[in-house]
């Protein structure tokens, strides 16, 4: 039966006060750090107001060791882990946890200075997902069966050599092409035809770090390798730019943050280095125009919001998005946490497990809830769909906090 306009707008005034707050603006979380790859979700209508009601949790699993973050697609979340025995792609229900579909690939255990496991978030793009293992496997999963529709391998198959620490670099979708760092000599960076995985072009001599590629512009792809920030053509990796950035260990692990009004990357390293601002020069120049040691994260993901950006490191830090001098600061449970934005609210989850909710405001973080979420040490990115967080530690503990309207 056809319900018309007027007919609907009836029922929702009848119905209303029985109904609650609806959420209209409900959105997927397809990739590390979401819909933009910037660690912001638009989507609405959800409860950021803990001290007025506390939210539940809605399911907890375990998924293997790692710090891999979650794509969330059509109502199921991937994500990976190390049983002990193989690096595992798993397929859970967003809503209930529930194990759809597993995928291994069985290799030996590295714990690397921290817990170890698996560090690429998959990337979810129409009916399939991509994953990358921390020794280079590179799959092309179809996304309701698991089933492999192909596979490449960095080193094997491109020459790549291995980062100290493993790959970790999220796999990028940019229109027909899957863009991905093995980080060898004539094959920095190659983009792949998604589809089939056959190589469509190579670019640079650069060693991998361990930041995820990003598009800025129109047809443009920023990495953030060992030698520092290179802008390069999505359609046939010709290089537009490159700006040094060296660190200790060559440790450049954050995803670059770029601000299309003004041409502008702000960049972030650890080990004493703090963070840069790099201004783009026309069409194919770049260069860093300023510096500052106030804010240096070292894996942990920064989030911008208009000329501020926020990040952890000791606390919750703002800083000036042109300058990277602070602003503020605000007191979090550990040292290294990882902080999305949601609606212009900032969801903070710290290296102690708790999870922070709350308004930046022009001198300070106004919390509006807190949460304590998870035991253990948290490095991993949250992500957030259909009124849902979900958060990760590092051994591989998993819950989803309902925080629906």
């Amino acid at each position: 039966m056809n319900i018309s306009y007027v007919s609907l707008r009836f029922f929702l005034f009848v119905m209303g006060p029985f109904m609650g707050h609806l959420s209209l603006s409900a959105a997927d979380w397809p990739q590390f750090l979401g819909p933009n790859r910037d660690g912001i979700s638009s989507e609405t209508g959800w409860n950021a107001d803990w001290d007025r009601r506390e939210p539940g949790i809605a399911w907890r699993m375990e998924v293997g060791v790692g710090a891999a973050s979650f794509a969330i697609s059509g109502g199921k979340l991937y994500t990976t882990g190390h049983d002990s025995e193989a690096d595992v792609v798993s397929c859970l229900d967003a809503g209930t946890g529930k194990v759809l579909w597993t995928h291994r690939v069985p290799g030996k255990f590295e714990k690397r200075m921290f817990e170890g496991g698996t560090a690429a978030t998959p990337t979810v793009d129409g009916d399939r997902v991509y994953t990358l293992s921390h020794k280079g496997h590179l799959f092309c999963l179809q996304k309701d069966t698991g089933k492999v529709t192909w596979e490449k391998h960095l080193v094997d198959d491109f020459g790549g050599e291995e980062p100290r620490w493993g790959y970790a670099g999220s796999p990028l979708v940019y229109g027909e092409k899957l863009i991905t760092e093995p980080g060898g000599k004539g094959a920095s960076v190659v983009g792949l035809d998604k589809k089939t995985g056959k190589l469509i072009w190579k670019s640079g001599d650069d060693e991998a770090a361990y930041a995820s590629p990003t598009v800025f512009g129109s047809g443009r792809i920023a990495v953030f390798n060992a030698y520092g920030l290179v802008g390069l053509q999505a359609a046939d990796g010709r290089e537009d730019f490159r700006v040094r950035w060296k660190t200790s260990y060559d440790v450049n692990a954050t995803t670059p943050l770029f601000e299309s009004q003004r041409g502008l990357f702000y960049i972030t390293s650890a080990y004493r280095k703090g963070s840069g601002v790099v201004a783009l020069r026309g069409s194919s120049g770049a260069e860093l125009v300023s510096e500052s040691k106030d804010m240096g994260l070292k894996f942990q993901s920064a989030v911008r919001l208009g000329d501020r950006v926020y990040g952890v490191v000791d606390e919750l830090k703002c800083v000036n998005a042109a300058t990277g001098e602070e602003i503020w600061d605000h007191k979090v449970s550990g040292k290294e946490g990882n902080v999305i934005a949601v609606d212009g609210k900032l969801i903070v989850l710290t290296e102690k497990g708790e999870l922070l909710v709350g308004i930046p405001e022009a001198d300070g973080f106004r919390e509006t809830g807190r949460l304590q979420v998870l035991k253990d040490r948290c490095w991993v990115l949250p992500a957030f769909s259909e009124g849902r967080i979900y958060c990760r530690n590092n051994k591989g503990s998993v819950v989803c906090v309902d925080v629906r309207g």
